[in-house]
């Protein structure tokens, strides 16, 4: 099994990961128009880095898929979109990713700078899998994506940018999900 080449640094008190949601729940996502997200929210906005929390927003239930338990979007200190996805279990979670990455191929099995933006992956925090996570450039042809789990938090994410591939990379090494 290869490792995504980007190392997840883990600061005191602060774990990083870096995640990624795709396809049309998560566009979806993205697009709706939610209310801010509060500290009285249970779930995903827990695991959001704490620099980002305050950027997030609560996405109405109503649109989320019957297996979430709730998501919020949250923009990075760049603009970056990202969407965090509270799963009641991986085993949901790893059927919604699938189904979410469905409309894509992938040529490659790493999602490194060096290799061509379409590969799919597992990839480490701290020495321990993590996850899996998916690279490529979105069917809109104007966003790079990145799409990853979280086993343990039952977390899916997707990280949009219309930047480069490598600060895409950059800001998904900090995007989380925390424990």
């Amino acid at each position: 099994m290869s490792v995504l080449p980007v190392v997840f640094r883990t600061p005191p008190l602060r774990a990083s990961t870096g995640a990624v949601l795709a396809g049309a729940a998560c566009a979806a996502l993205l697009a709706a128009q939610p209310a801010q997200a509060s500290g009285t929210d249970q779930g995903p906005l827990a695991h959001v880095p704490a620099d980002i929390r305050g950027s997030c927003s609560s996405v109405a239930s109503s649109i989320l898929p019957p297996s979430a338990s709730g998501a919020v979007s949250c923009k990075t200190t760049n603009g970056t979109s990202i969407v965090y996805m509270q799963y009641r279990d991986s085993s949901s979670m790893e059927q919604g990713y699938q189904s979410d990455l469905r409309a894509y191929s992938f040529d490659h099995d790493t999602c490194g700078a060096s290799t061509p933006l379409n590969g799919k992956q597992p990839y480490s925090v701290n020495g321990q899998e993590a996850g899996t996570a998916a690279c490529f450039r979105d069917k809109d042809g104007v966003s790079n994506d990145i799409e990853w789990t979280n086993t343990s938090l039952s977390i899916l994410s997707l990280i949009k940018s219309s930047s480069s591939y490598d600060q895409l990379i950059q800001s998904w090494q900090s995007a989380g999900p925390v424990p």
